[in-house]
């Protein structure tokens, strides 16, 4: 008998694990990914605020599975699961046969409902995104070195933050650092340590996951090296003239404010299942009133790795 076929959606930390796992398993792997890299998502920060390099942090998929003789890689997209037929469609309609099925897809930028603000607070999950906010930041202190208009300037200066997880909270914090210390001197209109870095948090704390006493730390530390942190504060608005807040407006300027959401969003459960009655938690099951394991569909097990829906 063939060995059983197990297809992995995604190739982020759970994608990566679980074919690390299957490596000596008798089972036949496909790992499929819609970029051709292992990205190392904790220090994208770093290539976006130029600190590191892309190299740095993501490595080829098939250098690192190249070693494992029962898994091949496609590069390719998943559109949707057809859990009857036990295969995933891909974008040019090709069907992939499974009989497991591990999916890892990741998450998104999640704008709470309001996509509109995407063009204006880019998110940060991608190498495209980092190269994106990496431009703007740095052109921003170009376009403030030929303003003439103060008003103007500190409108090219002001960069505000959105979410205080860890991410938000780590590039506040390099925004800050760059400004203050790494372009220090570098201008001859301006000092680049009078720009300013908003965090925006609408929880009460900054790193709400983690400990208070660590919450508190982190904020301290944010504030120590120039950063404005606003706790207990909810975003109802994003345009090309600045943030709202409620009903103020963190900028009045003509010029853009320079903007980073980083909410999460897990699209794939909607995207992938919404038509099947599936709820969602850490393993997908049939909608029934026997909430056990046994409702889960025989041999067509889905697990979603690395997140927590």
């Amino acid at each position: 008998m063939p060995d059983p076929k197990v297809v992995i959606v995604g190739c982020g930390f759970g994608g990566l694990f679980a074919a690390r796992a299957l490596r000596r398993a008798p089972v036949d792997v496909t790992v499929i990914d819609r970029t051709n890299h292992h990205l190392f998502q904790p220090l994208l920060y770093q290539v976006a605020t130029a600190g590191l390099a892309a190299p740095a942090i993501a490595e080829p998929i098939r250098r690192i599975l190249g070693g494992q003789k029962n898994t091949r890689v496609l590069y390719g997209e998943v559109q949707r699961v057809d859990v009857a037929a036990r295969s995933v469609i891909l974008e040019d309609g090709e069907a992939l046969a499974y009989d497991h099925l591990i999916l890892a897809a990741g998450a998104t930028d999640s704008y709470f409902g309001h996509d509109e603000w995407r063009a204006h607070a880019p998110g940060l999950k991608t190498l495209h995104d980092a190269f994106e906010i990496r431009r703007r930041v740095l052109l921003a202190f170009e376009h403030a070195e030929r303003e003439h208009d103060p008003a103007r300037r500190a409108a090219w200066l002001t960069f505000v933050v959105i979410g205080g997880g860890a991410t938000g909270v780590e590039m506040a914090g390099m925004l800050a650092e760059i400004a203050r210390h790494t372009l220090k001197g570098e201008y001859r209109r301006y000092d680049p340590r009078n720009a300013r870095v908003v965090l925006i948090e609408a929880a009460e704390r900054v790193l709400p996951p983690y400990p208070p006493e660590l919450s508190e730390h982190a904020r301290i530390q944010l504030e120590h090296i120039g950063v404005t942190v606003w706790l207990g504060r909810r975003v109802s608005g994003i345009d090309a003239a600045g943030v709202q807040l409620g009903g103020d407006l963190s900028g009045s300027t003509n010029r853009t404010l320079f903007v980073f959401g980083f909410g999460v969003n897990v699209p794939f459960k909607q995207r992938f299942f919404a038509d099947l009655g599936y709820r969602f938690g850490h393993i997908a099951s049939k909608s029934t009133d026997d909430e056990t394991l046994s409702s889960i569909p025989t041999q067509r097990i889905i697990l979603g790795a690395g997140i927590r829906f």
